[in-house]
C-alpha cells in the first residue's frame, strides 16, 4: 500500500479506507515519530485502541532538518477529542540509544541478563501477539514476537 505524506490525515486515502474496511478497523499503532503520524493516524483507532509511540523525528532542529521535517507541532485538541471521545491509550515509551541495545546485547549474550519470556509469537500470529502484550492481566515476562527477515 502507498500513501502519500502530504495527506492531512491517513482518512484521505482510499488505499487506506480499504484496508481498515478489510481488517475490521485498527486496534492498535506502534509508531516510531508522534511528531509526523500521530494526527494523521489517531483517527484510524477503533474504539478502546492503542497508540504507542517511542519517539519523534524532530528531536531538534539538525535532526528534523536532516529528515526533511517541516511541520507544525501536533493540534492536541484533535487528539485529545479522539481519545476522549473513543476512549483511547495514548503511550510513550523512550527505547534509550543505540549504547544501550549493545550494552544490554552483550550483557545478554555473557549471561548477566536472563529475560522473563511468557510467550513467543509468530507468523500469522500478530493479532494473539499484540493481545498477549498489551490486554492480557495474566502475562508475566515479556511477548516475544519472531518474525523472519
Amino acid at each position: 500500500m502507498h500513501v502519500r505524506k502530504n495527506l492531512a490525515g491517513f482518512r484521505d486515502s482510499p488505499d487506506v479506507n480499504v484496508f481498515a474496511e478489510a481488517v475490521g478497523g485498527f486496534d492498535f499503532v506502534l509508531d516510531p515519530f508522534f511528531d509526523l503520524h500521530l494526527e494523521k493516524t489517531i483517527e484510524l483507532l477503533n474504539p478502546f485502541g492503542k497508540y504507542i509511540t517511542c519517539g519523534l523525528v524532530g528531536q531538534n532542529e539538525h535532526a528534523a532538518a536532516a529528515a526533511g521535517v517541516i511541520s507544525a507541532p501536533p493540534d492536541s485538541s484533535k487528539i485529545l477529542y479522539h481519545a476522549m471521545i473513543k476512549n483511547l491509550s495514548l503511550m510513550g515509551n523512550c527505547i534509550g540509544l543505540g549504547s544501550d541495545l549493545d550494552a544490554a546485547m552483550q550483557d545478554y549474550t555473557a549471561g548477566v541478563l536472563r529475560p522473563v519470556v511468557d510467550s513467543v509469537y509468530s507468523g500469522d500470529d500478530a493479532s494473539a501477539f499484540m493481545n498477549r502484550t498489551f490486554n492480557d492481566s495474566n502475562r508475566f515476562g515479556k511477548v516475544v514476537f519472531r518474525y523472519a527477515a
